[in-house]
């Protein structure tokens, strides 16, 4: 599992911004859900506290060691990058709302406004 949380530009509610985040998401982890659910954890977290205001960008990576294949959530990150033999290039991946507005910016399975 990896995780990049970037609660960059908020001021004075960065430091609390970024421990709730990364506190939402392990918790979840820890409950043995996945990365797609503890996004959304982390999401009703931020929103919980901060009604919208705030959000965090973060990216959620689970590896499968055995197979090399990659589970990611990228929701309001900058773009993956893959290097393999000394060649760089942009992971596609479909861009989700960052955690901490989505409940308010919209609605979707599994979440009610």
């Amino acid at each position: 599992m990896v995780s990049i949380t970037d609660a960059a530009n908020h001021a004075r509610t960065t430091p609390p911004l970024t421990t709730l985040a990364v506190t939402a998401a392990r918790n979840a982890r820890r409950a043995g859900l996945g990365i797609v659910d503890q996004a959304c954890l982390t999401d009703q977290a931020i929103y919980a506290h901060h009604r919208g205001a705030h959000s965090v960008a973060t990216l959620l990576m689970s590896v499968d060691i055995a197979t090399g294949r990659a589970t990611v959530v990228k929701a309001g990150s900058p773009d993956l990058m893959s290097l393999r033999n000394g060649t760089q290039q942009s992971v596609e991946l479909t861009e989700q709302i960052p955690p901490g507005i989505s409940r308010a910016a919209s609605t979707g399975p599994g979440r009610s406004a």
